[in-house]
């Protein structure tokens, strides 16, 4: 199976595994205009600048992020090693990142990756706070704890890769 098969199947899988419940919680809600203003907040966290995603790097040492665990969490994601194993393309893609005319071109895929995981980790945790406001403290639980492999993780993932990846000076 092509890697961009096995890479969109992973996709779907945690998007559903991790959307189901924000599907739940707005279905009953009544309030379009809570959804748009929660979605337009969210939106905005994309469109900061980069110094903002920048200021949140939460570490500049790799050591950090693998003792919170993202080599193990890196198995299971988009390009992860469990993709590389499925796939029928077993072409070496750190190797192709590490040519420096590819890194600017993955540094930006990981630019838009972290803007993404920062679109929804705000979305999820305001869609949370706001169910458990109104009391629904079991999905709003849910949707917090979902929240975490979904987003959190893929943030550290992408600030780990700059790590890795970073242009030499």
């Amino acid at each position: 199976m092509k890697r961009e098969a096995v890479n969109q199947i992973l996709n779907v899988f945690w998007t559903a595994l991790a959307s189901w419940l924000l599907v739940l919680y707005w279905s009953r809600q009544n309030s379009i205009s809570d959804l748009l203003g929660i979605s337009l907040i969210s939106i905005i966290a994309g469109l900061l600048p980069r110094h903002f995603y920048t200021a949140t790097q939460l570490s500049n040492q790799k050591k950090w992020y693998e003792k919170a665990g993202i080599k193990v969490f890196r198995k299971i994601t988009q390009n992860g090693e469990w993709v590389y194993r499925l796939s029928s393309e077993k072409e070496n893609t750190k190797r192709r990142v590490r040519l420096k005319a590819n890194q600017q071109t993955y540094l930006r895929t990981i630019a838009m990756y972290e803007r993404f995981h920062w679109i929804f980790l705000i979305f999820f945790l305001v869609s949370a706070g706001l169910a458990i406001w109104q009391r629904q403290w079991q999905i709003g639980l849910l949707v917090f704890l979902f929240n975490i492999p979904y987003n959190v993780y893929p943030i550290l993932l992408q600030q780990y890769n700059k790590l890795r990846f970073k242009p030499k000076a």
